[in-house]
């Protein structure tokens, strides 16, 4: 066996991965199972590192517990959102398709077997799960078959294909059924900055000084790297009688632990020139999607799949016709989501005398001339 290579299951392990989870029952039959020789402790690392998303509440920290020193289990929090990763945004804004046969990017198939497992799991479709392989990035029979069935429940063309359309519908399962507390997690953080963190961030300024981000005053900034901010929060920067959405945006990342995006010499970009600072391996931002509905056919769907997905600590940006702004387009920060219930998501932003939260519907975005949803993808 090459090291760090996974350990093949035995059958007693795929026994209980058949039913598309793992359950805190099912690892105690795996305890003694592993006392009875049956399954070797090397088993449990492959089960963790490979079927981590089946994992139902409180099993992974019971397999933590059973699992011996020398099985070096890392067991890695279940996934979260497909737009987590690069890849895994690049098919939810339909640059890239993903398909049997056809070359691809291991992260990009790994994010979504990671969904099609967790979904498997959370809402008892074990049809959506991969038993067999688990999640090892290769786009093979089994995951071709999860798809279809995925596409087969929710409506869908049934391809066996994860297209842009079949991407959002993915997430927006994940968005609906949020990842357990499987406990003794051990794996690595989320790689992205913390959302949540972004939208209480926004929320605080609109309470501590909103006021201060009207057109009126003169723009202060928390961020210490902005030209000429020698007390950040107290010191003006300019900006007097301007729009400041992309300031007070961008202020809201930095306040919640983000790096947002800065011109050569500190300035922050104009809304407009904001989803620029998602190209990259490195950008501040990952691009989640983009329509101009102008130009885009069935617009209105794709902006409507785009905010069933949005997620606090997300970021929209859209590009005006024209009119009273400075440079053509707004910039929202998305602090809540309750699209699935009342067709709203709360955004965070800048208005003509403050700050303010504005639960926006559909209609707020069909009308402009693009549309972004932009995902903070660097901590500073």
């Amino acid at each position: 066996m090459v090291p760090g290579m996974p350990v093949p299951l035995s059958n007693t392990v795929r026994r209980a991965l058949t039913d598309g989870r793992l359950t805190t029952d099912e690892v105690s039959q795996l305890k003694a199972a592993v006392a009875a020789g049956q399954v070797k402790p090397e088993e449990l690392a492959t089960l963790a590192q490979k079927f981590g998303d089946l994992f139902d509440v409180g099993a992974g920290k019971a397999l933590a517990a059973i699992s011996p020193p020398q099985a070096h289990v890392v067991i890695a929090p279940p996934i979260r959102s497909l737009g987590d990763s690069r890849a895994g945004a690049e098919v939810l804004d339909g640059e890239l398709t993903l398909a049997q046969g056809t070359p691809a990017p291991k992260e990009a198939v790994l994010a979504f077997q990671h969904g099609l497992a967790a979904l498997s799991s959370r809402l008892g479709k074990p049809a959506w799960g991969l038993p067999n392989s688990g999640v090892d990035g290769g786009f093979g029979n089994e995951t071709t078959a999860a798809v279809k069935a995925f596409q087969q429940d929710q409506g869908l063309p049934v391809t066996g294909v994860i297209d842009q359309r079949t991407a959002l519908e993915l997430e927006h399962q994940l968005v609906l059924h949020g990842p357990p507390d499987i406990g003794g997690l051990t794996g690595p953080a989320l790689k992205v900055p913390d959302g949540a963190r972004i939208a209480q961030a926004a929320k605080d300024l609109i309470a501590s000084r909103g006021v201060d981000y009207g057109i009126a005053p003169a723009w202060k900034s928390p961020n210490p790297s902005v030209p000429g901010n020698v007390s950040p929060g107290k010191t003006a920067l300019g900006a007097t009688d301007h729009w400041k959405c992309n300031l007070f945006g961008m202020d809201s990342l930095y306040a919640g632990g983000a790096k947002p995006p800065q011109y050569p010499g500190g300035s922050y970009p104009i809304a407009i020139e904001i989803p620029n600072y998602a190209k990259g391996p490195n950008a501040p931002f990952i691009k989640l999607g983009e329509v101009w509905p102008e130009k885009t056919a069935s617009a209105q769907d794709k902006i409507d799949a785009l905010l069933k997905i949005a997620r606090p600590g997300d970021v929209i940006i859209v590009k005006h016709h024209g009119g009273a702004t400075a440079d053509g387009g707004h910039t929202r920060v998305v602090v809540g989501n309750s699209y699935d219930t009342n067709g709203s998501v709360d955004c965070a932003q800048a208005s003509f005398d403050a700050a303010v939260v504005r639960p926006e519907q559909l209609g707020s975005f069909t009308g402009e001339v693009a549309f972004y949803l932009l995902r903070p993808a660097v901590s500073r």
